[in-house]
């Protein structure tokens, strides 16, 4: 998206932020809000993928704003899985408007952890990776 969630995180202290969007627009639009934050204390790099085949092997939580159809979805849940399989780790799967949850509840290697409701009332619904 516009990198909003990203530019929040980055106010934290954590060693790397990472946004991938396959349209270029909205990957401007995220470097533009990036380079005009306050507060920065973690490096932010947006690059133009596919996430379902991104190189995502160091990454612990993954933010989406119901970003894909099934097929993508379920290659992008792929991925993550093949990232722990070579790095294993603990992930967090954050997924606001969670219109495909079925697909990552379906998954042996995730578990719900959290649903919660926005100002909006939209849901948001966390799962972690089975240690």
């Amino acid at each position: 998206g516009k990198g909003r969630v990203i530019c929040c995180a980055a106010r934290l202290p954590l060693r790397r932020i990472v946004g991938i969007d396959l349209d270029v627009s909205l990957c401007e639009s995220a470097r533009q809000n990036a380079r005009r934050l306050r507060g920065l204390k973690t490096p932010i790099d947006i690059r133009r993928e596919d996430a379902a085949v991104a190189e995502i092997s160091d990454g612990t939580i993954y933010f989406m704003f119901n970003p894909f159809g099934e097929k993508t979805m379920s290659d992008f849940l792929s991925n993550i899985k093949r990232s722990l399989n070579a790095n294993p780790r603990e992930v967090t799967i954050v997924y606001c408007n969670p219109v495909l949850a079925s697909l990552l509840d379906a998954c042996n290697w995730l578990f719900r952890i959290h649903e919660l409701r926005n100002l909006s009332g939209g849901k948001i619904t966390l799962w972690r990776s089975c240690p």
